[in-house]
């Protein structure tokens, strides 16, 4: 569907979003990812109005591989921020991860 100009345009434009953010932790990363999955989806749906839904998340989902049109469906309707947000929420700050805290960074007993 898309040409090589246009692919080059949309290059540049996640580039361009990408690099303004700060990438330090997994949840950061995500978060920047999302972001510039909006900005490629709201510029192809600008520049091809006359397309449906589907083929919009489809197109946006090349540009994001090894992200399917169905996840690029459910980051642009706000479904990952929303699940993020609740799982913060119920999150018990004195409990212990042995695997990580949501931004990804190992936590360490203080004790040991």
């Amino acid at each position: 569907m898309s040409n090589k100009k246009e692919r080059h345009e949309i290059e540049d434009l996640k580039h361009e979003v990408m690099s303004g953010e700060d990438l330090s932790t997994n949840e950061l990363r995500i978060t920047a990812r999302n972001k510039a999955i909006d900005a490629v989806f709201a510029h192809l749906e600008k520049k091809h109005p006359e397309w449906r839904q589907e083929p919009l998340y489809e197109e946006t989902a090349k540009y994001f591989t090894p992200l399917s049109a169905r996840t690029i469906q459910y980051i642009i309707s706000g479904g990952f921020d929303r699940k993020r947000d609740a799982r913060k929420q119920h999150q018990d700050p004195n409990q212990m991860s042995i695997f990580g805290d949501a931004d990804g960074d190992q936590q360490l007993n203080a004790n040991h």
